[in-house]
């Protein structure tokens, strides 16, 4: 393929939508067809490791694909993927990503290195629930793990004994993500998608806890490491199912600018 088809192929921004099941994923997407002047397509991604290869279906039935090719997206379908460095360009082999588009709204698990925007849906938190855990790491199991990658590699089988034969270092605390916003770490753009007013105090709390991330040096230090960035991303609280929320129409709007730079 050349010319301006070629290009529009390479160019076409991609965003990622992500979150915990039932968090209104789908709804945002809805809301992202309905809302972007553009030619979209739209990818559900379940990364499934009992599989040894790749795999592209488009069932007419399957709900979520109904849903997407309802509210105007211009091709649907399910790609399932196992772990591995090979999926990203397994995905843009797809037929889907064959078909003319000026943009990509993945869903579910994300199988490639890079998106032009990473969206997180979250839930507002249930009584009791926490954005920040604590948890241990098993510090020597990381050790024989770091002990048995330098024996693979140096094979230098009497300095890797002394290495085994060394103290057991202790388990040591650190904060962590809670389990169901595990990935909203990542996100660019979050969505606490609230269904009714009563939840609105607690999706506010967890937006401002989200804010935290960046400014408090050990939650920084624990969740994002070295390789985290401080950029300030865009939090809302939102009622997915009303067009008229400030917080859906704030997020809908950080989405359209994403297209529009990468197209």
């Amino acid at each position: 393929m050349s010319g301006p088809w070629a290009q529009l192929m390479r160019d076409r921004a991609i965003v990622h939508v992500a979150g915990p099941a039932s968090c209104g994923k789908t709804t945002f997407i809805e809301s992202v067809l309905g809302s972007v002047d553009k030619l979209l397509i739209v990818a559900r991604c379940v990364r499934d490791d009992t599989f040894r290869h790749v795999r592209e279906t488009a069932p007419r039935t399957h709900p979520e694909l109904q849903r997407y090719r309802e509210a105007g997206a211009s091709g649907a379908a399910l790609f399932v993927f196992p772990q591995g460095d090979t999926s990203s360009d397994a995905f843009f082999m797809t037929e889907l990503m064959q078909d003319y588009s000026q943009g990509v709204v993945l869903e579910g698990n994300n199988p490639l290195v890079y998106v032009d925007l990473a969206v997180f849906v979250a839930p507002p938190p249930a009584a009791g629930e926490k954005l920040f855990v604590r948890r241990k790491r098993d510090m020597a199991r990381e050790k024989a793990l770091g002990v048995d990658a330098i024996e693979r590699l140096l094979r230098e089988l009497d300095g890797v004994a002394a290495a085994r034969k060394a103290p057991k270092p202790k388990a040591v605390e650190h904060w962590a993500i809670g389990d169901r916003y595990s990935g909203i770490e990542h996100a660019q753009l979050v969505v606490v998608n609230i269904c009714e007013d009563s939840e609105r105090v607690a999706g506010e709390q967890l937006a401002a806890e989200l804010v935290r991330l960046r400014k408090e040096e050990e939650l920084f230090k624990d969740v994002l490491g070295f390789r985290g960035s401080r950029v300030p991303i865009t939090i809302v609280v939102a009622d997915l199912a009303q067009p008229a929320d400030p917080g859906r129409k704030k997020a809908l709007a950080r989405v359209r600018r994403a297209f529009c730079s990468g197209t």
